[in-house]
């Protein structure tokens, strides 16, 4: 694996970017390049990026990454009614009622926040890993206390 200095807020831009645009990661800067998703530059984009290897795409966070991270944070920090009651409306009413609820109760709240920041930085390094590139630096630090921090 190769060192390679990275930026993680634009790191983390680009995994939460849902605009349309499209996020791409030198291979060789480190740098993540947003491509504005234009008619008459797509196949160029697509063309150029078909022959270059130096770019890889970085695929946003889905609802799934979501629904899971939901899922741990109940599983591994809420009390069994609690959690009972926010895993049944999760699978009813879907996943934007569950974080409506989790933002409405301010303990929940920060720590559920903390956590998923943990789980994006996570994520982020297992896709640096799969390029080759080990990052010369860390990301930014978490408030987290320590039972709080992913394994």
């Amino acid at each position: 694996m190769r060192t390679l200095q990275v930026d993680w807020d634009d790191l983390e831009l680009a995994f939460r970017d849902h605009t349309g645009a499209r996020n791409f990661l030198d291979l060789s800067t480190g740098e993540v390049v947003t491509w504005l998703d234009e008619l008459d530059e797509r196949a160029q984009l697509d063309e150029y990026l078909t022959y270059n290897q130096r770019y890889c795409p970085i695929e946003p966070l889905t609802a799934e990454f979501s629904s899971n991270v939901v899922v741990e944070f109940l599983n591994r920090f809420t009390e069994p009614t609690h959690r009972t009651s926010l895993l049944d409306e999760l699978s009813t009413t879907g996943l934007q009622t569950v974080l409506n609820t989790i933002n409405a109760e301010t303990d929940l709240h920060h720590s559920f926040h903390r956590f998923e920041q943990a789980m994006i930085w996570k994520r982020v390094r297992r896709f640096l890993a799969r390029q080759g590139i080990d990052a010369d630096g860390e990301p930014p630090h978490l408030d987290l206390f320590p039972s709080l921090l992913p394994v």
